[in-house]
């Protein structure tokens, strides 16, 4: 089931804001009818990436559990926004983690991913089981260094 939601918003619950989070593209890989007790396991992407970077590593997770692979916002085929702070990306997760009608997810966030999904874990942990973060600590980076390479890709 591939869920294209483009180019309009959602009021639900809030992370503590007044801002609405963005209907995020995800696919849904469907585990064993026997997993169903297991919370889904949510993956989100890295800088520049897209939810199809995880494929692969879905259909064989899939074997075991559900898997959820999300576009986050300006990225693939999620909408595009002018807002593009953590909490933002994070709001849009939330408001995924409910509309899957599910009580909480095992997040997994690689990168920027990562930044986001502890956003999440830290504003709304009734929605998060697990939290497994790749490749990305929970500090403030000076990116100053790559301002031109971030210029350049713009």
């Amino acid at each position: 089931m591939l869920c294209h939601r483009h180019g309009h918003r959602l009021a639900k619950r809030s992370l503590g804001s007044t801002c609405r989070g963005l209907h995020l593209n995800h696919k849904v890989y469907p585990g064993p009818a026997t997993t169903k007790q297991e919370p889904p396991l949510l993956i989100l992407h890295s800088l520049f990436g897209s939810a199809s970077n995880f494929r692969g590593p879905a259909q064989q997770l899939s074997k075991q559990r559900e898997v959820v692979l999300a576009d986050l916002r300006n990225h693939g085929a999620s909408p595009w926004d002018d807002d593009v702070s953590f909490s933002a990306a994070a709001e849009d997760v939330a408001e995924l983690i409910d509309s899957l009608g599910v009580p909480s997810v095992s997040l997994v966030g690689h990168s920027l991913g990562g930044k986001v999904a502890m956003l999440v874990a830290l504003r709304r942990p009734a929605l998060v089981e697990r939290l497994c973060v790749v490749d990305i600590a929970p500090v403030q980076y000076d990116m100053a260094g790559n301002r031109g390479i971030i210029e350049a890709l713009l």
